[in-house]
Parts: structure tokens; sequence; C-alpha cells
């Protein structure tokens, strides 16, 4: 799907410019993390979008998978990035989300970090529904 294939290509460019900014982060170790994610990310959306055509399942499903995967891809990168700027560990703090976090950027990086990984797991499992169901062409 074309929507798909472009979300892979801006985040594809926006980790190469989270690349760029590696030395000015808080803490360059967390800036490489998010830069590769991102890429990883990227790279992944790209393939979701290139086994579109495969995929059996209604439209409706097609149309939550298309924006669970896109959101998912986006705020995983971006809770790396932010945890890079900021200087804080965004998955240690979203296993740890809870009334005692005070400080709103530990906060919204474990939120970016959560949500972001519950759609990707949901879109995933719509993925290989509809390749489960598809039929393939032999070449």
């Amino acid at each position: 799907m074309k929507k798909m294939l472009i979300a892979g290509m801006v985040l594809f460019l926006l980790a190469i410019l989270n690349g760029m900014f590696i030395p000015y982060m808080s803490s360059s170790s967390a800036g490489i993390t998010a830069h590769l994610t991102g890429v990883q990310n990227a790279i992944l959306l790209i393939g979701f979008g290139l086994m579109w055509r495969y995929l059996a399942i209604s439209p409706l499903y097609l149309s939550w998978c298309l924006v669970l995967s896109i959101y998912g891809m986006y705020t995983i990168w971006l809770a790396q990035f932010f945890s890079a700027v900021w200087n804080i560990s965004a998955i240690t703090e979203s296993a740890n989300i809870a009334a005692s976090t005070t400080d709103i950027k530990s906060y919204v990086t474990s939120i970016l970090s959560f949500t972001g990984i519950l759609a990707i797991i949901i879109a995933s499992i719509q993925i290989i529904v509809g390749l489960v169901r598809g039929h393939f062409e032999e070449p």
C-alpha cells in the first residue's frame, strides 16, 4: 500500500536525521538506539507495505492495521528519541508506569512506548492472520 511505503520512507528520513544529531543529545547512546530503532521500524513499515496485497482481511481491519502500524512504529521511535534528548530510559519507564511517576518527561515517554508497543502487537497479529488467510501465487 502506497501510504505504508510513504510512511516508511518518511520515518527512514527522520531516523537518518536523528543520526545526525546524536552528538548534541543528552544521551548519545540513547540517541544511537533511537536512530537504529527508527531505521528498523522504517524498514518494517516498508515490508508491511510490500506484503499488503497478500493480506486477506476485511477493509475495516486493513484500515485499522494501517493506522496501528504507522502509529506504533512512529511512537516507538519518538519515545526513544525523546529519551535521548531528555536522558531518560523510555522502555524501563514504561515497565514502571504507575501513579508514582511524577516527572512529565518520563510519563510522556512511558505512554508513547507502551501505546506504540501495544499498537504494533495488535497490527502484527492482524497481519499474521491476513497472511494465513491469503492466497499466494507461485512463480
